[in-house]
């Protein structure tokens, strides 16, 4: 016969059970109302961010001069008609013709990855622009890395920032040069991410930071949440409303959201690193490595056993050449006057890459050819 106390330890047993039921129960029905607000929240970013959501951001050590962004490779002009090169392009840190400008998206840039290493980079000047008075020029629209083709006419919403003790020594020279785009001098005492964090603030954009290739790694619904909330661009009630909508899909990164956004505005997301533009800016830092600074085997060779790679670099120059111009005449993708500017100046620039190695190549069949390819470089007064 079963006592009442079992009885009652059967019934506190079931008790039990059931309130743990009933928390897993509520627990999963968490979770899910959890994944319904993160797949509304997520459904509403991909329909709603537009363009004026975001501000780019370009850092850099060249005053925009004249209200203009120039790629460093517009630097390069006649580059291989001046008696030193190599001092030229040291002078202005390149070692590539460099066509595209690059921009982050809502947050300075601390560091950038090259060849696998991390390299910081502050910059003394910022230019924010936002992002929808430029989009027609946009060819990426990507978290960490937008860029465009060409030269940028910087329009009247755009902002420089630069160190106060530099502008306040000349306010109407560099008012001057800067044309009609604003310069804002920031603290002496201030780092440069900080002073364009607080102006991403002082215009009414959320900030955000970036790693790889997105913002925000992972999908955390306090941060979309936070990026929404803090829209000049949005009433309260549209984002309590919006934020309240159906939940029907769901997307888990940053990544996927600028997907869809560049999609919409018919943007590529590709990374610059797998176009065109970086095989060749590749080719022109190889060229700059076996002409300017040779390894110490290339050192000792004979000049004239340098043949067959400066014939493969020719070919190679040759080559590129040939794409780029075809992308010009084709007219698919690139139609502002900036952007084919831009690839009719890389087209000269590498037809004088391509000259010059031929004139290289002509030398070295001569007596020249004879001595070491350091002596050689010294003899044409290259190194």
């Amino acid at each position: 016969m079963v006592s009442k106390k079992e009885v009652k330890e059967l019934f506190d047993l079931a008790e039990v059970e059931t309130r743990e039921e009933e928390l897993r129960r509520k627990a999963l029905l968490n979770e899910e109302i959890e994944a319904e607000k993160k797949a509304l929240m997520l459904e509403y970013v991909i329909e709603h961010l537009h363009p004026s959501a975001l501000i780019a951001v370009h850092q850099t050590n060249h005053f925009p001069k004249g209200g203009k962004l120039k790629p460093t490779g517009h630097f390069l002009l006649d580059l291989f008609q001046r008696k030193n090169p190599k001092r030229i392009i040291e002078d202005l840190q390149l070692k590539y013709p460099r066509m595209t400008i690059h921009f982050t998206l809502n947050y300075p840039v601390e560091g950038v990855a090259a060849r696998g290493q991390w390299v910081t980079w502050e910059g003394k000047y910022a230019v924010l622009i936002p992002v929808k008075d430029f989009i027609e020029r946009v060819v990426c629209l990507n978290p960490v890395d937008t860029w465009i083709i060409g030269e940028l006419n910087l329009p009247a919403s755009a902002e420089i920032l630069m160190p106060e003790d530099e502008y306040y020594a000349n306010p109407d020279d560099w008012k001057a040069l800067a044309g009609r785009v604003k310069v804002v001098p920031y603290p002496n005492n201030e780092n440069i991410h900080e002073a364009i964090k607080k102006r991403i603030l002082k215009r009414g954009y959320a900030v955000t930071y970036g790693h790889d290739h997105s913002w925000y790694e992972g999908s955390n619904l306090f941060n979309l949440q936070s990026f929404i909330r803090a829209s000049l661009f949005l009433s309260s009630g549209e984002k309590d409303r919006l934020i309240a909508l159906a939940v029907k899909k769901g997307y888990q990164n940053w990544n996927q959201i600028f997907w869809a956004m560049a999609a919409e505005f018919k943007k590529r997301t590709t990374s610059h690193w797998k176009t065109k533009w970086a095989e060749i800016e590749l080719l022109s830092s190889e060229i700059y490595s076996v002409i300017f600074d040779p390894n110490s085997d290339e050192k000792e060779t004979p000049a004239r056993n340098m043949k067959l790679k400066l014939e493969t670099l020719t070919g190679k120059a040759e080559s590129s050449r040939e794409e780029v111009q075809k992308i010009i005449e084709q007219e698919k993708e690139f139609t502002s006057k900036e952007e084919k500017a831009s690839l009719n100046l890389l087209v000269s620039e590498l037809d004088k890459i391509k000259n010059w190695l031929i004139e290289i190549l002509r030398k070295i069949e001569g007596p020249s050819g004879n001595i070491t390819w350091e002596k050689f470089l010294e003899q044409e007064k290259i190194i």
